[in-house]
């Protein structure tokens, strides 16, 4: 099997363990940003071309079959040497988030992310500056690069959100927020 062929097969079997967690194709393809449709089809076109039988599919969810849980196991041990290997390439503050969100906001969904990155710490910073993203309800006074949103609706409020774009965590929470002001 050559480098191109073992990146397909880890892909479908990250895609299939986290089918497995969220116990539906539909919530995993909706959380990882794939289509229903695409990430069945993935998994179908790999169990015929491999003749293993991964899942069994009922209109409440998913179960593995027997070989699928077996690979399932396997899979988990691939996920914590994938961890274990990112902590190596990059060990610094790997999964703290410094956060600043300006007094007077709630961010009600949250928990929401917290439940999506349940090994990420996201820590409140006292100050805008020193935070790895912040959210601000005036423009900064400091000289940084920000972007600005309005959200929609009746009331209107406009927002600085100012992100370490070097630091992915940072940028997932980033894109988390805009998500959830857009949509």
């Amino acid at each position: 099997m050559n480098i191109k062929q073992k990146l397909a097969l880890i892909k479908i079997i990250l895609y299939f363990n986290d089918i497995l967690r969220k116990g539906k194709i539909s919530k995993s393809a909706e959380e990882n940003g794939i289509k229903q449709s695409n990430l069945s089809r993935l998994i179908t076109d790999f169990e015929k071309a491999s003749g293993v039988t991964l899942l069994q599919r009922s209109n409440q969810g998913v179960i593995p079959t027997p070989q699928g849980m077996r690979i399932s196991q396997l899979a988990r041990r691939l996920e914590q040497n994938l961890e274990e290997l990112e902590k190596v390439i990059c060990p610094q503050n790997r999964g703290k988030i410094k956060f600043y969100l300006a007094p007077d906001l709630d961010m009600k969904n949250l928990a929401e992310f917290r439940r999506k990155h349940p090994s990420w710490e996201i820590t409140d910073c006292p100050t805008a500056q020193n935070a790895d993203l912040a959210v601000l309800t005036a423009a900064p006074n400091w000289d940084c690069e920000y972007t600005t949103l309005s959200t929609g609706g009746n009331i209107s409020q406009k927002l600085w959100i100012l992100c370490r774009m070097d630091k992915r965590e940072a940028v997932a929470l980033y894109d988390f927020i805009v998500q959830q002001l857009l949509f």
